[in-house]
């Protein structure tokens, strides 16, 4: 919830900055560079996104390798290694 806010006001203060820079450049300026003040202000928060989403994967990644390196050796401990009882038997 707070990650979701938190990203939602830096979003916020991405699109207030790149529109604040966007409206100090002249329309020559602006043809110079070969962008228009909406295409400043939409690779901005474009580029703020995929940073985000690339954050949220490499955390989702590192809780994938944490969960399978201390549940697997367990899992594999525990079920797989078990001797079998003695009630069995293949005589």
């Amino acid at each position: 919830m707070f990650r979701n806010i938190y990203r939602a006001l830096v979003l916020s203060r991405t699109k207030s900055a790149a529109n604040q820079v966007a409206n100090q450049l002249s329309h020559n300026q602006l043809k110079d560079i070969g962008y228009s003040r909406s295409d400043i202000v939409r690779t901005a928060v474009e580029t703020v996104t995929k940073e985000f989403d690339q954050a949220d994967l490499q955390r989702a990644q590192a809780a994938s390798r944490e969960t399978t390196q201390t549940l697997f050796p367990d899992f594999v401990a525990n079920t797989l290694l078990r001797p079998l009882s003695s009630s069995r038997s293949y005589d």
